[in-house]
């Protein structure tokens, strides 16, 4: 800024990511607001998902609430894009071991079907892997719900494997 150059979308995504990544979330959140207020640039959906994957990593729900508030408060909607989703449901998956990261992913995956965004294998894969450690019976019902779905083929690594473990 003080070059004359200013920055744009992508400096902000950059700098958000960074922040975001290295845990300093207050900062990356006030990022939104500084690139509005002073440069004028409306944030994006991907500039929101930066912030709610960051909360997701630690499981924190409330503050994914509030970020997806602030996404609808700015007129985007995040069923445009399933990255939002499927985010928190990948990020429930790498904490396994928490008790509370099932029922998180189970409640975005409803809110995923409620909004009628397209489940892949991916979300499906992640869906697969919480449930064979948590409700077998849980994983059933995924496992079902993938091999009816007809734009998901269940023949890929990661399905097969998840499949194998629980035969």
């Amino acid at each position: 800024d003080e070059e004359g150059v200013l920055p744009d979308k992508a400096t902000y995504s950059i700098l958000m990511t960074a922040y975001a990544n290295e845990g300093l979330l207050v900062d990356a959140e006030d990022l939104l607001e500084t690139m509005y207020e002073k440069h004028g640039i409306e944030p994006n959906l991907f500039h929101f998902t930066t912030l709610i994957n960051a909360h997701a990593k630690n499981l924190d729900e409330k503050e994914i609430l509030r970020i997806m508030e602030k996404v609808s408060n700015a007129g985007l909607d995040p069923a445009d894009d399933k990255i939002v989703f499927t985010c928190v449901i990948e990020n429930c998956a790498k904490k396994f071991y928490s008790a509370e990261a099932l029922p998180m992913a189970e409640r975005w995956f409803k809110k995923m079907l409620d909004c009628d965004v397209p489940v892949d294998r991916q979300t499906y894969n992640a869906m697969l892997f919480l449930s064979k450690y948590r409700d077998v019976e849980k994983f059933m019902v995924y496992a079902r719900m993938m091999a009816e779905d007809g734009n998901v083929q269940m023949d890929n690594p990661k399905t097969t494997k998840h499949l194998k473990d629980v035969a």
